[in-house]
């Protein structure tokens, strides 16, 4: 297939263009429902989006090195753990978050038990001013000088948090065997379970250019200091477990910190090709963090454990994802030969659980868990090992909620107060400048700017590769529907359906994009269309057709992780859509969105298409800021494209639509935010020679 790059320039005469002259009446009345209909109507087969994304995200996805000497491996692991630190975790403020001193660690009190371990309340700062609540196990009697081995217990989606009691079960048991435990909080559990903890908010401080993913990655990194700091730590003797998130957990810190001397993952991760495969292994926010994808892969950070123990627990029904019969092989298969290859075959160890086999770490996986530190730690084996992993009953020892509970300090940062702390000082560069050769420089520059944050090649045209009709053309009361299908970059089937008078050459042709689907604007649509006009929709990603019917934001995440952005992939779709009409037809184009989504995309779509491509941009219902997502608390799950890496850190709403001069922008019913934050960029517009206020 041939690419095409097309960049037309606008004649004088459609620069004078106005819209308001279309005033004739070519065609009979329209009825919105029909119109409505035909523009709703699939144009592709049931989730080509998902099919796509699939595609094109697998061929990204680093595969595990093959390595044949055990000085190469070495290297390897310590270079890619510094490429995951520097290039995923630690961008923007997090690396000043990492450098941090003099962060707290508090005992606040005790909770009784019937001997045989202690239990104290503890808190802890992750991160400046950020808290972390924690219960810490201790075998009771310790002496001074005595050095035993340490745990980090970390939760997973239990509402219940480290009061969940297969947890506090576990906890007790290692403390009676002579391990001193750190059971973790997790974000949106527990006594974290607020709306200012959720996960997706992570990706409110990915928008500010800081990667949201390090808070994560702190609170275990510290869990870990305090334990090690612990003077009866023994700090060779590191372990790690958790359950589902917390075997995500488990997985990604141990991975990471060569501290961790022994981990046990347990339902709690899959290779990024295994998830593209297994819809139910798709992760959240954390899980499918942005561009992890671009450095590494779960099986990659699986070998990157060797030669330390490692048991890999899965289950063989696992009701909720991760079953043992897809998820564990490939993890296996890249960490079995890099721990033969450094002499530690036996340090790799694997346990499925057969009954009850659903998502669990019940007594089972936990005597699994048990032997595996006794052999590895306590240097048991035998009869003796198998004494180690026979479970304590505990269950008259499991403390309610309410027990367990701490307090925090007042005004304590939060995910979404670090968000609008962050977003306090962008975009960096807020100010337009206010001479016109200034002007025209900055837009240039800033152009380029946007599609480096959106993650699109440097070329100032969209890309297209061909227009394609799809079944016949079909005719009612005077108006021709015809559907067409659209190829982006060689990649993306993007639909494309025009309406049009049968008996008449429309003049000027109105591409409607919209958050609600067509309903929301068929009576516009049908109005242009009496008026002898032309009407096109083709939805981008994410919208009508291509949004995926089951598991829809989490297909974006993966996208977001090999280092695309899904606002780029829609900005690119529309317009190279856009370029190939106008090189088609040759008849003006005015871009109407409607939604904030939309309007989002219509911005940048214009933004990035080349001068002249667009006669008018008209935009409703759009944010007057993007830091309006950090303050009503907007979830990634509901607007993916929005939430993209750094946008705010560049650009806010004003500065795209800057960008897009000295063609027309219209906020159309502008909300009180709109009117603050543009109102005053009529003056921006005199500076190309053009009389226009996009606030009305």
């Amino acid at each position: 297939m041939t690419r095409r790059f097309f960049s037309l320039s606008l004649s004088s005469g459609l620069a004078a263009f106005a819209l308001t002259a279309m005033g004739s009446i070519y065609a009979a009345a329209v009825d919105p429902a029909i119109v409505s209909k035909w523009l709703d109507s699939a144009v592709l087969d049931k989730d080509t989006a998902i099919d796509e994304v699939r595609a094109y995200v697998a061929k990204k996805i680093p595969k595990m090195p093959v390595l044949a000497k055990p000085e190469d491996w070495n290297k390897f692991a310590a270079d890619h753990r510094k490429k995951i630190l520097d290039q995923v975790v630690f961008k923007g403020d997090a690396a000043k978050w990492r450098d941090a001193k003099d962060l707290k660690f508090e005992r606040v009190g005790t909770v009784s038990t019937n001997g045989g371990y202690l239990l104290t309340k503890v808190r802890f700062e992750a991160l400046p001013n950020h808290w972390i609540p924690g219960l810490l196990y201790e075998p009771a009697e310790l002496k001074p000088g005595q050095k035993v081995p340490v745990h980090l217990a970390v939760n997973g989606h239990d509402a219940k948090g480290y009061a969940a009691p297969y947890k506090q079960i576990r906890c007790i048991n290692l403390a009676k065997k002579g391990v001193i435990s750190l059971s973790l909080e997790w974000y949106g559990m527990g006594q974290l379970r607020t709306p200012d903890y959720l996960h997706p908010l992570i990706n409110t401080i990915d928008l500010t250019g800081t990667s949201g993913i390090a808070t994560h990655f702190l609170a275990m990194k510290r869990g870990i200091d305090i334990l090690s700091s612990l003077p009866n730590a023994e700090p060779t003797k590191v372990a790690v477990s958790g359950l589902s998130g917390g075997g995500w957990q488990t997985i990604f810190i141990s991975s990471l910190d060569p501290r961790v001397t022994l981990s046990n993952p347990v339902a709690g991760y899959s290779s990024f090709i295994t998830r593209l495969q297994h819809d139910m292994d798709l992760g959240d926010s954390e899980q499918t963090p942005t561009d992890l994808g671009t450095v590494t892969d779960y099986s990659i950070m699986t070998a990157l454990r060797a030669p330390s123990a490692t048991l890999l627990t899965f289950n063989a029904k696992d009701n909720c994802c991760f079953t043992a019969d897809h998820a564990l092989p490939p993890l296996l298969a890249a960490a079995k030969p890099v721990f033969d290859l450094l002499k530690a075959g036996d340090k790799i160890g694997t346990h499925v659980n057969q009954n009850p086999g659903d998502h669990n770490f019940g007594e089972d996986n936990r005597k699994a868990f048990y032997r595996f530190m006794g052999s590895h730690f306590f240097g048991k084996s035998g009869a003796d090992l198998e004494q180690f992993a026979v479970e304590i009953p505990s269950e008259d020892q499991v403390r309610s909620e309410t027990e367990l509970k701490l307090n925090l300090p007042a005004n304590q940062a939060t995910l979404i107060s670090i968000a609008s702390e962050l977003a306090k000082r962008l975009p960096k560069s807020a100010n337009l400048p206010a001479e016109k050769n200034a002007a025209e420089i900055w837009v240039l520059e800033g152009r380029k700017r946007l599609r480096e944050a959106l993650k699109l090649p440097e070329s100032a045209a969209p890309l297209y590769d061909t227009f394609t009709p799809i079944g016949d053309r079909q005719i009612q009361n005077g108006i021709v529907r015809q559907a067409n299908l659209v190829r982006v970059a060689d990649t993306w089937s993007v639909p494309f359906v025009e309406l049009f008078p049968e008996k008449n050459t429309p003049k000027i042709t109105t591409f409607y994009l919209a958050d609600k689907g067509p309903a929301s604007f068929a009576t516009l649509a049908a109005d242009r269309l009496a008026a002898g006009e032309r009407v096109v929709v083709c939805n981008p990603y994410y919208f009508g057709e291509l949004k995926p019917s089951h598991h829809n934001y989490l297909f974006s995440l993966m996208l977001n992780t090999v280092g695309d952005r899904p606002l780029g992939i829609e900005a690119n779709q529309l317009a190279a859509a856009i370029a190939m009409d106008r090189s088609r037809l040759g008849q003006p184009v005015r871009l109407v969105a409607n939604g904030k989504r939309a309007s989002l995309v219509a911005l940048c779509a214009a933004a990035i298409s080349s001068e002249g491509q667009l006669a008018e941009v008209v935009v409703t219902d759009s944010l007057g800021s993007l830091k309006q997502l950090i303050e009503q608390k907007d979830s990634y799950s509901d607007a993916p494209d929005m939430f993209t890496f750094g946008l705010l850190e560049q650009f806010d709403i004003k500065q795209i639509t800057a960008l897009i001069a000295p063609t027309k922008v219209t906020f159309s019913v502008p909300s009180e935010r709109v009117r603050r934050e543009i109102g005053g960029m009529g003056s921006w517009w005199k500076l190309f020679g053009v009389d226009h206020n996009p606030v009305k």
